[in-house]
């Protein structure tokens, strides 16, 4: 698990990577920076909840990713279970860990 984080991290414009379960608790997490998981894991679970919500009402097929950009870091969450969050002090390489996450999907269904 850690080697799979490692990847993502590893890429220049990400400051941290979370695995959060729908019930907002951590599974794993890597992270470069001073950042409170905790606090991220149950607001992304929280935000995702809401959006699962919306997609139902709308009667939409599903929610596969969805970005959420602050002034400071942006906020990657794909979602397999678990939610695969990615956070980023920029967009400039976001097709990369797109790429990268796409990766970390597959390996974490096996």
């Amino acid at each position: 698990m850690e080697e799979i984080l490692a990847r993502l991290n590893n890429i220049p414009s990400v400051s941290g990577v979370i695995l959060v379960g729908e019930d907002g608790m951590i599974i794993a997490k890597a992270l470069k920076e001073e950042l409170n998981s905790e606090v991220i894991g149950a607001s992304v679970a929280r935000v995702y909840s809401t959006i699962l919500g919306a997609v139902e009402e709308l009667k939409w097929d599903s929610v596969n990713a969805f970005l959420i950009e602050g002034t400071e870091l942006k906020f990657l969450v794909k979602s397999l279970p678990p939610l695969i969050v990615v956070i980023m002090k920029d967009l400039s390489q976001l097709g990369l860990i797109r790429l990268e996450i796409e990766d970390m999907a597959v390996l974490l269904k096996q």
